[in-house]
C-alpha cells in the first residue's frame, strides 16, 4: 500500500537554510512551482481550470441556511461517465457546490431516482441538464427526459446557442479568481 504525505519547502529545514534552492523554484514555469514549491499536486499542464487551488476552493462542509437557492445541473450518458452537481448561491452570488454524484451505466429512470433518493426532498430552484436529453434519435418509446420527468427528476436545457459553451467556461475561470476578503482571507465566487 502507498500514503502520501504532503510537504512543502518550508517543511524541509535542510533546504530552506540557504535562499539558492528556493530561488530555484521560484524560477520555474507557473504549475511546476505550484507542485514543488507550494505541494500543490493538483495544478497540472492542460488543466481546464489551471486557477484551480485546493487551499482556496476546497473548504470545511458547514450547513447551508435555507434562505440560499439551491441548484443542480448534470451531464447524463449510459455508456459513458455522467456527473450531477448540487450548489447553493448565497446573497452575494457566490456558489458553494455541497454535493456531486458522478457514474456510468445508470439507464434514465435508475438516474432520476438515484438523484431524487439524494436530494430527500429538499427544494431545489433549477436543475440544469445537457439539452442533448431532450432529443429523440429515431429510437420507440419517451425520451431520456420524458423518463426522468415521470419519476419526478425536472430539469431545464442547457443554452447550445453559439458561444454559450465558452461564456460558460469563462464563468467559471470567473468565479475561480482568487481574491482578499475583508478579513484578509483568501476566497473564491466558487468553492467545494
Amino acid at each position: 500500500s502507498r500514503r502520501f504525505i504532503p510537504a512543502k519547502l518550508a517543511d524541509n529545514p535542510y533546504l530552506t537554510q540557504t535562499p539558492e534552492y528556493r530561488n530555484m523554484l521560484l524560477s520555474l514555469p507557473e504549475i511546476k512551482r505550484r507542485q514543488w514549491l507550494a505541494g500543490d499536486w493538483s495544478a497540472f499542464e492542460g488543466a481546464a481550470f489551471a486557477e484551480f487551488d485546493y487551499n482556496t476552493h476546497v473548504i470545511e462542509p458547514f450547513s447551508i441556511p435555507d434562505s440560499w437557492t439551491k441548484i443542480r445541473s448534470a451531464e447524463w450518458a449510459f455508456s459513458s461517465p455522467f456527473c450531477v452537481l448540487w450548489g447553493a448561491l448565497d446573497w452575494d452570488n457566490n456558489l458553494y457546490i455541497y454535493r456531486e454524484f458522478y457514474g456510468k451505466g445508470l439507464t434514465a429512470d435508475r438516474f432520476a431516482i438515484r438523484v431524487m433518493e439524494l436530494e430527500r426532498g429538499e427544494p431545489i430552484g433549477v436543475g440544469i441538464i445537457d439539452s442533448s436529453v431532450y432529443s429523440r434519435r429515431g429510437d420507440i418509446g419517451p425520451s431520456v427526459i420524458d423518463t426522468m420527468r415521470d419519476y419526478g427528476c425536472r430539469w431545464r436545457p442547457s443554452d447550445r446557442s453559439p458561444g454559450s459553451r465558452k461564456a460558460g467556461k469563462m464563468e467559471i475561470h470567473r468565479r475561480l479568481q482568487p481574491y482578499i476578503n475583508e478579513s484578509g482571507e483568501t476566497k473564491a465566487k466558487l468553492q467545494i
